[in-house]
């Protein structure tokens, strides 16, 4: 998808959407491969031809703090897939799930109905005996009515004649769980009476999924669940880790986001001990030092010149470079701060604008930030890293603080933004006072 690079304010504000993924084709991706060290999907397609040749199949957690194009870079991922020969689904589980209560029993039903769905849609039909089976085993283990499907068709949107039984069914299930209340607890607490029954009927669906990928030349089945890294860690350490043998036993490739604080600060079991793990690093726009990194800086730039016309909506293009470092390397912050600056521009963003829009975002962290937490971004700043304690996983989960160089020498810092809150200083101020420094710290 082509898109001139905006010209005018308003153009601008709608092409620097901070929540916006962008698709394979889209003219404003930047590729961040050289810099990150990493082709995500090249890494992820090695990873799933190699478990495919062997007739393995690849769990897969993608990790990465929130906004760093995680999910930008899973559409490329999409894409490579579907041009392997593998059909791959793609979802975004927070809008399909209940934001703050999941559990794996949802997941599995969610991989239920997509699949049911998908296939539908293509007109490639599975096994009516295997459907039959299976649509009888949940209505005989949660004992739901036939009312009740059809009142799920309603609150779905979608037109109940046109659904078979099966679809109905997976979206009442669903459609349960998504409502809330004594609906969504009776439907999880009784599949989760039969873990093992559970996951054999859902690779029934997936076994028959498969036979008539092979009759349609497919090499494989893809899901990737997106926007699990936006659920709280203790969440996604409940739904992904202490769940991790039951989801590790679907008959499928599956691509998992998780939360970047479950990797520098898990809760029980590491995430590399039970997923193939991937990292999508955050840009450096600094040092360890402080110092910038011109390239990360660079790269950046980049990114917002591909969205709009810098010479033309910048009183100095130097801004440009300075809402990139502001930005902490974290693609949706610097999306924000741009928009906040347009917002508040007639026809070129100004200084003073650039200066309110870090005024604005900075005061969106600062709500969020406890008081007694400032003295552990301190600690942060001056240490470079981060403790293996609850308090630090929120910090990382928030983006207060940022982790840079993965792989080789990793240390972390707080979000250029935070540095600017007085709160922070005075907290940074007294550290230094306790350590005897005199001089600021880089």
């Amino acid at each position: 998808m082509a898109i001139k690079a905006a010209t005018d304010i308003t153009e601008a504000i709608r092409v620097c959407r901070p929540d916006e993924p962008l698709e394979p084709g889209d003219s404003r991706y930047q590729d961040f491969s050289q810099i990150r060290g990493m082709a995500l999907d090249k890494r992820i397609g090695r990873r799933l031809e190699s478990y495919t040749s062997g007739g393995e199949y690849a769990y897969i957690a993608l990790a990465g703090h929130r906004g760093c194009g995680k999910s930008t870079e899973l559409y490329c991922v999409k894409k490579w897939a579907e041009a392997q020969g593998y059909l791959t689904i793609y979802t975004r589980v927070d809008q399909e799930l209940d934001p703050f209560d999941v559990d794996y029993p949802d997941l599995l039903l969610l991989v239920a109905r997509l699949i049911e769905s998908e296939f539908r849609a293509r007109n490639w039909p599975l096994d009516a005996k295997t459907l039959e089976y299976i649509r009888n085993w949940f209505k005989e283990v949660t004992n739901i009515q036939d009312k009740e499907l059809e009142a799920s068709i309603g609150v779905s949107g979608q037109v109940g004649a046109e659904i078979p039984i099966f679809a109905k069914l997976m979206i009442a299930l669903t459609s349960g769980i998504r409502a809330g209340g004594k609906s969504k607890t009776e439907i999880r607490e009784t599949v989760q009476r039969y873990p093992k029954a559970l996951v054999d009927n859902i690779n029934l669906l997936l076994d028959t999924a498969y036979a008539t990928l092979r009759e349609k030349k497919q090499r494989g089945l893809l899901l990737i669940f997106d926007n699990m890294d936006r659920y709280q860690p203790e969440i996604a350490d409940q739904l992904l880790l202490k769940s991790a043998d039951i989801l590790r036993g679907i008959h499928c490739h599956v691509i998992y986001t998780v939360p970047i604080s479950l990797i520098y600060a898990p809760i029980g079991d590491s995430v590399r001990e039970r997923f193939a793990l991937e990292i999508l690093p955050m840009i450096k726009v600094r040092k360890r030092n402080g110092d910038d990194c011109e390239e990360g800086i660079d790269a950046m730039t980049q990114a917002l010149q591909k969205r709009l016309d810098v010479e033309t909506l910048f009183e100095d293009k130097t801004l440009a470079r300075e809402l990139a470092k502001m930005s902490g390397g974290c693609i949706r912050d610097l999306m924000h701060l741009t928009q906040e600056a347009l917002l508040v521009s007639d026809q070129q963003v100004s200084r003073q604008a650039v200066e309110r829009a870090a005024q604005t975002v900075r005061s969106q962290f600062s709500r969020e930030i406890g008081i007694n937490q400032y003295s552990l971004l301190a600690r942060v700043h001056l240490n470079k890293t981060v403790a293996n304690d609850a308090e630090h996983r929120q910090l990382l989960f928030r983006r207060d603080v940022l982790e840079y160089n993965y792989t080789e020498d990793r240390w972390a810092d707080v979000h250029p933004l935070v540095l600017g809150i007085r709160e922070f200083q005075d907290a940074l101020k007294e550290e230094k006072r306790k350590l005897g420094l005199s001089s600021p710290s880089p």
